[in-house]
């Protein structure tokens, strides 16, 4: 495995982003700001950069989520707000872009409630990834999509071998929508049917993230 190189990663985004980006405004990332830690104190130690991220990231997901927003990603999905995101799982994404200024509303199957953290063990026993909520998510599954053909859908790191993000791109498709942004890696999220179909789509943006040592996310925003 290639080395950590942190400036790649996007380091900088501590930084106010871009101009166009969420109008230069800078939001609260405390996902973001406990990797900029970790890689510090990696590096005060002389310890290895990539060990350290790899042994903190179980813990980082179930806290935050699965991919790691940025001033890139966050700037990129701002500009296409109003935003619908299906499976929202903590909420954290949605409540990234809610501080940055965006327009949006979060859904999961398996939305927090009073009993957090979620069971884990199963996927039957519920949302068992993530242990805080950090915006409110609404109950519901990939119909939810077709009720805002007037948002963007958004769709982040989506389970990998499971219908969901086809089912809600073919929903949000078959009532108008007309926008899509997906978040994920092609091998490790969503199934078959869904990037078949993302295939067939025009590509209009094409945004790199923070990345995990290893994991090759990307964020794409589509047009249907």
């Amino acid at each position: 495995m290639a080395g950590f190189d942190a400036k790649r990663n996007g380091d900088a985004d501590r930084s106010p982003m871009q101009k166009g980006e969420v109008a230069d405004r800078t939001f609260p990332n405390p996902y973001l700001d406990e990797i900029h830690e970790l890689i510090a104190s990696a590096c005060g130690s002389g310890g290895d950069v990539t060990h350290a991220l790899i042994r903190a990231r179980p813990a980082l997901v179930e806290k935050y989520s699965f991919s790691v927003p940025c001033a890139r990603t966050v700037g990129a999905l701002a500009r296409i707000a109003p935003i619908v995101e299906i499976g929202a799982g903590s909420g954290y994404w949605a409540w990234c872009l809610a501080q940055a200024g965006a327009d949006i509303v979060a859904y999961d199957i398996a939305p927090p409630d009073s009993g957090l953290p979620w069971p884990h063990g199963s996927l039957d026993a519920g949302n068992y990834w993530f242990e805080h909520e950090w915006h409110q998510v609404l109950e519901g599954g990939p119909e939810a999509a077709a009720r805002h053909p007037d948002r963007a859908l958004f769709l982040c790191w989506p389970p990998l071998d499971s219908p969901m993000a086809d089912e809600a791109l073919t929903a949000y498709r078959d009532a108008g929508g007309k926008t899509l942004a997906y978040l994920g890696s092609p091998r490790s999220s969503a199934d078959a049917r869904f990037h078949e179909l993302r295939s067939t789509l025009q590509c209009v943006e094409r945004v790199v993230p923070w990345r995990w040592p290893g994991i090759e996310d990307v964020l794409e925003i589509y047009l249907l």
